[in-house]
């Protein structure tokens, strides 16, 4: 017996006004940090583990990025070296939770799995929109 189909109470259009003219999913999310917030448009990324953004945002946020880096591999199976910082506050699409951000030098930003499910309970792609419960 097929399942009924998920209903979404939030449908975000890609290519919505203020966001990257581009044909993928990305979210407004707000970083978080002692010293102010930063909108950024992250690219929603299901193959990600984590937030990923780059390390120049953390300075003037007052968001430390001391001690040791972690290796993370690239989808070209690549490994870069990226701060990690737990319980950061972050608004996803209106959303405020907190969640573990990992800061590189130049990243693009990306929405990985484990903080958009954090976010969110439902999360849905299809060839124009994400959507969310």
């Amino acid at each position: 017996m097929a399942k009924p189909p998920v209903t979404f109470l939030n449908v975000y259009p890609w290519n919505r006004a203020g966001g990257p003219a581009h044909n993928r999913p990305y979210a407004e999310v707000k970083l978080i940090g002692p010293a102010g917030t930063r909108k950024i448009w992250c690219l929603v990324d299901s193959g990600a583990d984590r937030m990923l953004v780059d390390a120049a945002f953390a300075g003037p946020l007052g968001i430390p990025l001391a001690g040791p880096t972690i290796p993370l591999a690239t989808a070209s199976g690549a490994t870069v070296y990226a701060h990690e910082v737990a319980n950061v506050d972050l608004e996803i699409e209106g959303v405020a939770c907190k969640d573990t951000v990992r800061f590189l030098a130049g990243a693009i930003p990306l929405l990985g799995r484990v903080t958009f499910l954090n976010a969110f309970t439902d999360v849905g792609l299809d060839a124009g929109n994400w959507m969310t419960t």
